[in-house]
This record gives C-alpha cells, sequence and structure tokens, in this order.
C-alpha cells in the first residue's frame, strides 16, 4: 500500500507504527443550519477511533454570523448605491443593457430598506435561533423570515445571483416548523 494513503480498516496488519494524522474538516457554507451536515461527525468520531486528531470548523455558521452583521449589511448598502451610480451613469448616456436594466430595478427593489433597521431585525433574529426563543413558533417563523430578507437585500448586490437562507419552502399555508398544523395538513382534501 502506498504510504500516502490512509489505511482505514480494522484487521488490517501492518509492520510499520501507524502515522497519526491533525485534520480540520470543515462544515461547508451555504448549507441549512437547521439540518446539519452529519458527513462531517461520522467522519471525525472514524478518524478519532484510530488516533487521528481531527477538529471540526463551522464556517457556515461563521458565513451567516458575517452575512447577519451591522458591518457587512453596511458594506453590502454600499456596493449597491455604487452600482446605482454607475448604472445610472450608463442609464443616461443610453447604454445599459438589457441585464443592466434588470440590475439596476432589482437595486430599486431594494431601495426602501433602511439597513441599520435590518441589522437590527438580523441581530434580533440571530438571538431568536441561539436562544429559549426558538421554540416559540411565531418567533422563530418571524426570524426566519428576517434571514430571508437580508439574503434578498444581499442578492441585489450581487445580481443575478439569489442567495437563499432557507431552501425548503413551501406555499401550502401551514408552518412546518409547527407539528399541529404540520398534522392538520393530513385532513385535507386535496
Amino acid at each position: 500500500m502506498n504510504d500516502t494513503l490512509i489505511e482505514i480498516g480494522r484487521g488490517v496488519s501492518t509492520d510499520k507504527p501507524r502515522r497519526n494524522f491533525k485534520t480540520m474538516l470543515l462544515f461547508p457554507p451555504e448549507w441549512v443550519p437547521t439540518a446539519p451536515y452529519l458527513a462531517l461527525p461520522s467522519l471525525t468520531a472514524v478518524l478519532r477511533s484510530y488516533g487521528h486528531q481531527v477538529v471540526q470548523k463551522d464556517v457556515n455558521i461563521e458565513m451567516y454570523d458575517w452575512f447577519f452583521s451591522d458591518t457587512f449589511l453596511i458594506w453590502v448598502k454600499l456596493r449597491m448605491d455604487q452600482q446605482r451610480r454607475d448604472l445610472k451613469e450608463r442609464e443616461a448616456r443610453n447604454e445599459l443593457t438589457d441585464l443592466e436594466r434588470d440590475r439596476l430595478a432589482c437595486l430599486a427593489s431594494q431601495d426602501a430598506l433602511d439597513v441599520m433597521e435590518l441589522a437590527e431585525q438580523a441581530a434580533e433574529a440571530k438571538a431568536i435561533v441561539r436562544g429559549e426563543m426558538f421554540y416559540d413558533a411565531e418567533k422563530l417563523e418571524w426570524a426566519l423570515k428576517v434571514f430571508r430578507d437580508v439574503m434578498q437585500f444581499i442578492s441585489a448586490a450581487y445580481f443575478p445571483a439569489s442567495l437563499v437562507f432557507y431552501p425548503m419552502e413551501s406555499n401550502l399555508g401551514y408552518r412546518s416548523g409547527v407539528s399541529t398544523e404540520v398534522l392538520a395538513c393530513l385532513d385535507d382534501d386535496v
């Protein structure tokens, strides 16, 4: 067997002592924080059982914490303001492409938002999901809406990209986080 490969398997005999590695496993950005990515904890357990040192780092949570910070949201607002100025100059010279017109419309859709109010709401939403209020369905629903609003705001600065906080959306009229409402959908005729 090649010495550069990690051999995992019980009962494998070897004349040489096994090398132990220091490893950092990263939880990737852009996964759903309320549904943990379970491959890394499983891999960590296997590697540790063979004596390897393993650290798990959640860059996903760090990314969202940064996205929902006042510092980042102010930076996004400044980026959008600069984009808007540049596009308005091109518009005045009749040089806008269709994509640039769409980008300008997307930026305009976020004009009415007060970035400081949005940042305050994001801070409150983070407190909800990190504490006991997480179990209050109304508050959790409000927090998730704030997170979606923040992601829509950020997306405008990166048009045509669309950054989505929570990909498991539904238009069924039931809140998936409320057991009684999930069970009520069983009585639907449709």
